[in-house]
């Protein structure tokens, strides 16, 4: 038999409650038999059982730098190629993970 996960990365919050859903119609128990983890955060989230330990994404500051990033290139003539890199994300750890086990 293949050694199932220990612990999964979804794409949202919404994921994260289907999977919790399926986790617990195999019988499994959420954080001790598997972890889940959210891209991106929403008010209940943190009111979920267990709390959903997300990663935070600050899109709207990002998104604000980018456009301003680019009404600077257009106001200052040819375009040149910039990252946005902050504000980075943030791991906000609640009760849906633990550690793998032994």
């Amino acid at each position: 038999m293949a050694a199932r996960p220990t612990g999964i990365v979804v794409s949202n919050v919404l994921a994260a409650v289907g999977a919790m859903t399926a986790a617990r119609a195999a019988g499994l128990r959420v954080p001790h038999d598997l972890s889940i983890v959210a891209v991106h955060d929403v008010f209940f989230a943190a009111h979920l059982s267990p709390p959903l330990t997300v990663v935070r994404m600050p899109l709207r500051e990002r998104g604000r730098r980018s456009v301003a990033a680019v009404l600077g290139q257009l106001a200052s003539g040819p375009a040149r190629h910039e990252v946005i890199r902050r504000p980075p994300p943030e791991l906000l750890v609640r009760g849906s993970t633990a550690p793998p086990p032994g």
